[in-house]
């Protein structure tokens, strides 16, 4: 849970945390996410996005990730907020039935 690293008084030392697991961690998606996350409640929506691809690029923990990014895109390129929002949309669709299974390498 990225509040446990999220002081809204004074969030740099848990985003320094983060970033410093990241940097040491071979397993990124979680530590990335929860940048991302705080990133985002505090308005810094391109480095949210850089925090949040690289979690993407390492097999996200939820699909919601990319609806994250659909909104972040919003205020920085619309064309790439469609196209994330039709991948979240193309989880969605699936979520109940086993395909979804494959987003998380399982049979």
């Amino acid at each position: 849970d990225y509040e446990l690293f999220y002081s809204k008084i004074n969030p740099e030392p848990g985003l320094s945390v983060l970033r410093r697991g990241l940097d040491l961690s071979e397993r990124k998606t979680f530590m990335a996410e929860d940048l991302g996350y705080i990133l985002r409640d505090e308005g810094r929506s391109e480095e949210a996005v850089q925090a949040f691809l690289l979690a993407v690029s390492r097999g996200p923990s939820s699909y919601f990730i990319y609806k994250e990014l659909a909104e972040l895109y919003e205020k920085i390129d619309p064309e790439l907020a469609a196209e994330y929002r039709s991948r979240f949309s193309g989880y969605v669709k699936t979520a109940g039935k086993k395909s979804w299974w494959k987003f998380w390498g399982q049979k």
